[in-house]
């Protein structure tokens, strides 16, 4: 005989009762935990991801080409100046007149006074020595390049150059005032030097013979005694 298969048994539906429904409800209508909650926050969108707008767009960052204002730009006109009127041209040739005959007087009276200085220095000169020397870096031009120079008691500038030359350079001519002027401002302070290289030179001998005499006097009244 064959047996039959058992039968599942049907599960049968447990009454929940009042108190157990109401322990559940409870349950689900509880929050949970505050360390069991998730709080959403910017950061924890990966803010890095999100592109920059400030870096805007590749059309906003094209630099927009500035039209130049024609109202700056171009340059106000100059007005022109209405042409010299015939009295306008006199009054300029008659101060022209008197500038060249103002620079006629006073190139006179530079050459007299040249000429004045040509002869103190002369003299002044003669009773020093017979050269002063110029530094060769106040020298200008074509006397750049001297090694050597002197100015003589006449007024004359001797240049003694690198590579041998030697050229004399009349200091009291027109052409060569600036260089006289350099010259002179150059070698006049060495004039105190040798004035009192002179003054000390004759109180020595002033002292020397002063000695040599009262001691000549001394013996001369000496012999004169004995005699």
């Amino acid at each position: 005989m064959s047996q039959a298969a058992p039968q599942e048994e049907a599960v049968q539906p447990q009454e929940v009762s009042p108190e157990d429904e109401a322990k559940i409800t409870e349950e689900v209508s509880e929050p949970a935990p505050d360390d069991e909650m998730t709080t959403v926050t910017p950061e924890s969108q990966g803010l890095n991801d999100v592109p920059d707008d400030s870096e805007g767009t590749p059309e906003e960052n094209v630099i927009e080409e500035t039209v130049p204002d024609s109202s700056i730009s171009e340059a106000t006109p100059k007005q022109k100046s209405p042409p010299a009127s015939p009295e306008d041209v006199i009054a300029t040739l008659k101060k022209l007149r008197e500038d060249v005959g103002q620079i006629y007087e006073i190139s006179s009276e530079e050459e007299n006074i040249v000429i004045a200085f040509s002869l103190a220095f002369l003299k002044l000169m003669e009773s020093l020595t017979r050269s002063l020397p110029v530094d060769v870096e106040i020298l200008q031009g074509q006397l750049r390049n001297a090694e050597r120079a002197n100015i003589l008691p006449k007024g004359e500038l001797v240049v003694l150059f690198r590579d041998g030359r030697m050229e004399s350079r009349d200091l009291t001519k027109p052409q060569n005032r600036d260089l006289l002027v350099d010259v002179v401002s150059n070698v006049l302070p060495r004039f105190n030097k040798l004035i009192g290289e002179r003054r000390g030179r004759i109180e020595k001998r002033i002292s020397f013979l002063a000695d040599v005499t009262k001691e000549l006097q001394n013996i001369a009244e000496s012999v004169t005694a004995v005699g």
